[in-house]
């Protein structure tokens, strides 16, 4: 009996997952097929867990996965991917390759054991690089403060779940560092799925960083004459509370029909009263209960006198908004927008530069070492977004995490 899980997205999978287990308990094969890339998370769960009437697991490998662990599609390529994906598993054979996906091939696998190989075992055998377009992530739960407030654990949960669906997406990956560490320099140095990130230490301070900015585009000096035409139009910056000007943030989200060369959609097309309604007050924004694991919004105002939320008059209007999420040693851009009629006057710029001049004094970081926006080299053909990340100093960078354990969330009673 051979259970097949035809082409299929990753989410797909882990659908059909707890189905294949359960069929797969009086079988005597299992066909994984589908998009390998995303196949070495379920291939590692099932080669671990397989239920023990389970002989032997065909999987479909093509030859550009096995080139980012800096094998070639071949019998001895194939034994050597094993302790990569952290497997206990005999190949059997390897079937025909075809001339597609940059080589294809089938190889029939026989578990060692149910549980094969465990993560720790592998991170012993390789330590993590040392490189400077590797980022080393922790969560830092492990602060006892942390143990009694729930939105670490929020934060934290968020953050690896947002390392799941990542698997999927063609944005960025997060490896654990055992991984990394095994993946050829060649590989590396292609920087394909990194993320876009600023690493703080190579900042001494704010100068440092605003002189670094005035180099980096061929007309010297270009951003700091963005931020310097913000700040002359009257411009400022400041920590703000989302709910408070849920008016002017819808406004900021329906002003551009396309954004990135994407058409906005989703919660960006949100009316005001399907995100909470307008304000019946201004608030100031809270303190953070834990300064390493929170969330937080940065605005640019302009003042405008007579101008409200509703019936709340606020006498200046936000024109462009940071949420920011920060889970241990790194905080994400979770959502950068700006009101397209006020872009023109370097608003981004000058946003961004308020945002990290407020991590760099180290009473203010405890512990921060990057900040991250997105993947590097996602946005539109153009290059538009990743020549505005560059201009911002986000560089180019491999990420790697081994705080969680599980480390993927497992999905419930998958594998179980």
């Amino acid at each position: 009996m051979a259970t097949k899980l035809g082409p299929a997205s990753w989410k797909v999978h882990l659908g059909d997952g707890e189905d294949l287990l359960r069929l797969a308990r009086s079988a005597d094969v299992v066909v994984l097929d589908g998009p390998t890339g995303s196949d070495e998370v379920l291939l590692r769960r099932l080669v671990r867990r397989m239920p023990a009437g389970v002989r032997r697991v065909i999987v479909r490998l093509t030859g550009a996965y096995l080139r980012e662990f800096g094998l070639e599609p071949t019998d001895a390529g194939v034994e050597g991917l094993m302790p990569v994906l952290g497997l206990d598993a005999e190949v059997i054979s390897v079937g025909k390759r075809s001339s597609g996906h940059q080589g294809l091939l089938w190889a029939t696998l026989r578990p060692n054991s149910p549980q094969g190989v465990s993560a720790s075992v592998i991170a012993t055998a390789a330590a993590p690089r040392d490189r400077d377009d590797v980022a080393h992530l922790r969560d830092d739960l492990d602060n006892p403060a942390c143990t009694q407030l729930q939105g670490c654990h929020r934060s934290v949960n968020d953050f690896r779940r947002g390392i799941e669906q990542k698997l999927w997406q063609n944005i960025y990956r997060i490896y654990r560092c055992s991984d990394l560490a095994l993946r050829t320099d060649a590989w590396l140095n292609e920087g394909a799925l990194t993320a876009g990130g600023l690493a703080l230490a190579r900042f001494e301070d704010l100068a440092d960083f605003v002189e670094q900015q005035r180099s980096i585009t061929k007309k010297r000096g270009r951003v700091n004459r963005e931020v310097a035409r913000a700040v002359d139009a009257g411009y400022t910056v400041e920590r703000f509370d989302l709910a408070s000007y849920v008016v002017d943030v819808h406004a900021i989200h329906v002003s551009k029909a396309f954004r990135g060369g994407k058409r906005i959609k989703g919660n960006y097309q949100r009316s005001v009263a399907e995100m909470g309604g307008p304000p019946t007050e201004v608030v100031a924004p809270r303190e953070p209960a834990c300064p390493v694991h929170l969330h937080e919004a940065w605005g640019v105002f302009v003042d405008e006198p007579g101008h409200a939320q509703g019936t709340v008059v606020t006498d200046r209007r936000l024109v462009a908004y940071i949420h920011l999420r920060r889970s241990g040693n790194h905080a994400w851009y979770s959502r950068i927008m700006g009101h397209a009629d006020h872009l023109r006057y370097g608003v981004m710029y000058l946003l961004h530069r308020e945002v990290v001049a407020a991590w760099l004094p180290p009473d203010r970081r405890h512990g921060l070492d990057y900040v991250f926006y997105g993947g590097f080299n996602s946005g539109p053909d153009d290059g538009s977004l990743r020549d505005w990340k560059r201009r911002g100093l986000f560089r180019p960078l491999h990420l790697c995490y081994d705080d969680a354990a599980p480390w993927f969330p497992e999905p419930i009673s998958l594998l179980r």
